[in-house]
């Protein structure tokens, strides 16, 4: 599988739901050879969109990685899912990948998901390609998304092709750079024309900003070869100084061959940029899917083998090498090694690697950035149907909790029952869905309720002194400081080791971080976890006959607790940012219902087809039933997505 960085792309297609990515996937893996016939999303039958519950609802609900090739090149093409509820899937793969190619509806443009998605490629600096689909959709505007890519992100953006025909005529795009057309076995040659000239002289303009070479010939009143545009265009995309767009049409084939064009001459290798020695894991697959637990990963450096060890460096672990396959969506290819830049999965580590985890050689200390999750918003309560064991239900919701960490479960609120938490009612539906399908599993679910977080508004300290003496007259102890201290909204939690643990065995540490983790998690008796908060291990000392790591984590537990309630603890409420498209009639409505709701308007957009676009922050707790609501009130052509955007006191 091994073969030169250089050779290799890693890239992901990104978008708002029903942009066509799977489409797009699809063709590009009939245009490299990996399929003979296109499957379609309607029908069920992509390459991608492999599970049953993705082909019964028509969406991507997790990535899919296939490996194809493009001329020269090998290219690890990632399809990510568009719904807001499933945005982790599409955080955690951005984080391993070097290029994206952001796809766009030609008739409904930059959409709230889109910009979800742009905004994850940016945290991880990722460069990126547009690719503007369905231009042979009524109401297509290449010109009108191409503006918006630009305004909404704040980025220089350069059309790389022109339309030609619109609509029910449109035929495919002209390449601004050589000017030709590649229809079939045709080339048609439209240098000439004025439209392709000013987007070539818009390309040299932006070029020459960044690019000195192109500069010189710029202002030498000189055409700019083919070859140092490339190379200059080159060069902006890694460096993410400039967007270029593409367009034409996945569903018709259009402009699938050029995109590919695109990502291989102009998206990096993993050889450029990034660097380090080992891997990291960024997904896990159960038993239950695979017939055997497989960790996702990419490697930064060096070769894997069967039989290799590597430590974790997460827990100090030490874990071997079973098998290595190359993904192919949900079909698995053994191969005997992978190498720097490879994504693969790997098998044998069992639970012992968790999605986040940096594995090296033996001796090699390198650890990578961790992915961070947003924290779930919304939570119902399963209970199993009929004779199905509840401590089933649970190892089988631990498992998928191990899966996907944008899920948390907890046991209660009754006795047999277990409270699962995700990002939003259909993540949590898919859940359900999955236990049936995949596991056989019955379950009777609460209505959802809302995540609600505890936030401080000043510093505090808290020690706890924890003692128990055993049966036999030996003594249990541990003493633990914790202070705390609050962080802006949005800031999550972020946990720290002072100095004063430095005398404390890594064990009685690792207990103390445990027993805080599960207050974050599960709050100070009242079930709601922390947030916005910095939380300082400061002081960690032994003590006793017998040190013990239950004794730590219980006095780290109740040190958190108590510094907690002396910091003037408040409730916070997940606040939601929604978008509503609805008839221009309708906007009164819109704006009244969302304010009676607690909302307030932060954005309008007159769209296409006298359509208005709607931005809101709204609080998670009145949106419930508020798609039936949008429904009525505009006559059933109304539409609107939600993403949760911070949390807020109540």
């Amino acid at each position: 599988m091994c073969a030169e960085a250089s050779c290799l792309r890693n890239i992901g297609i990104i978008a708002h739901i029903d942009a066509g990515k799977t489409t797009l996937t699809e063709r590009i893996l009939r245009w490299t050879g990996e399929i003979r016939h296109c499957g379609e999303v309607h029908e069920g039958t992509t390459v991608t969109d492999w599970l049953p519950q993705e082909r019964e609802r028509g969406i991507s609900i997790i990535s899919a990685s296939v490996l194809c090739r493009w001329r020269d090149i090998r290219v690890n093409v990632v399809d990510t899912p568009g719904h807001v509820d499933f945005t982790a899937e599409v955080e955690r793969v951005l984080r391993v990948l070097d290029g994206v190619v952001a796809v766009y509806c030609g008739v409904s443009g930059v959409q709230a998901q889109s910009e979800t998605v742009w905004r994850c490629a940016d945290r991880h600096r990722v460069p990126t390609l547009a690719f503007v689909n369905k231009l042979d959709r009524v109401g297509a505007d290449f010109e009108r998304v191409c503006r918006q890519i630009g305004t909404r992100f704040g980025v220089p953006v350069a059309p790389m092709q022109v339309p030609l025909g619109c609509e029910e005529q449109f035929r495919g795009m002209v390449d601004v750079i050589s000017g030709k057309l590649v229809d079939g076995d045709s080339i048609e040659d439209h240098s000439g024309d004025q439209v392709v000239e000013e987007a070539f002289g818009h390309l040299v303009e932006c070029l020459a900003e960044i690019d000195d070479a192109v500069m010189i010939e710029y202002l030498s009143d000189r055409r700019p070869s083919a070859e140092l545009l490339q190379r200059a265009l080159r060069d902006a995309v890694a460096e993410r100084r400039l967007v270029p767009v593409f367009g034409g049409s996945a569903l018709k084939d259009i402009g699938v061959s050029e995109l590919l064009d695109a990502v291989r001459n102009y998206l990096p290798s993993p050889g450029e940029g990034r660097s380090g020695l080992g891997m990291l894991v960024f997904k896990a697959f159960s038993e239950e899917e695979f017939g055997e637990a497989l960790s996702c990963v990419r490697l930064y450096g060096g070769c894997v083998r069967p039989g290799d060890r590597v430590v974790n460096m997460r827990t100090g672990e030490e874990l071997v090498v079973e098998r290595i396959y190359e993904m192919h969506a949900s079909v698995m290819e053994i191969v005997e090694e992978a190498c720097a830049g490879d994504i693969v999965a790997i098998s044998g580590f069992g639970s012992g690697a968790a999605t986040g985890d940096s594995l090296c050689e033996p001796g090699v200390q390198e650890i990578f950035d961790r992915i961070d999750f947003p924290e779930p918003v919304i939570s119902i309560a399963l209970e199993a149907r009929g004779d199905t064991d509840s401590e089933g239900l649970g190892a089988v919701l631990k498992g998928m909790c191990q899966e996907d960490p944008t899920l948390r479960l907890h046991r209660g609120p009754a006795p047999g029952q277990w409270t699962l938490s995700g990002m939003g009612e259909l993540h949590l539906s898919v859940v359900c869905d999955r236990l049936r399908d995949d596991w056989g599993i019955q379950v009777s679910s609460g209505k959802p309720t809302v995540n609600y977080r505890k936030g401080i508004t000043q510093s505090g300290e808290a020690e706890c002194d924890f003692t128990k003496r055993l049966p036999d007259g030996r003594e249990l102890s541990a003493r633990v400081v914790v202070c705390i201290e609050p962080l802006p909204e949005g800031s999550g939690v972020v946990m720290d080791v002072g100095e004063g643990c430095s005398e404390a065995s890594e064990q009685y540490v690792k207990a103390c971080l445990e027993g805080l983790r599960e207050i974050v998690d599960s709050g100070t008796g009242d079930g709601i976890g922390l947030t916005d908060m910095r939380i300082l291990l400061s002081c960690a000392s032994e003590g006793g006959e017998q040190p013990s790591e239950l004794a730590f984590q219980t006095a780290s537990s109740k040190a958190l607790s108590d510094a907690v309630l002396g910091s003037n603890p408040r409730i916070l409420e997940p606040i939601m940012r929604i978008e509503v498209t609805v008839p221009q009639e309708q906007v009164g409505s819109v704006i009244a219902d969302v304010q009676l709701r607690r909302g307030k308007i932060t954005e309008m957009e007159s769209c296409q087809f006298g359509m208005t676009r709607v931005l809101a922050l709204v609080p998670l707790s009145e949106l419930f039933g508020y798609a039936t609501a949008l429904r009525s009130f505009s006559g059933g052509r109304g539409e609107f997505i939600a993403e949760p955007a911070v949390y807020a006191p109540v």
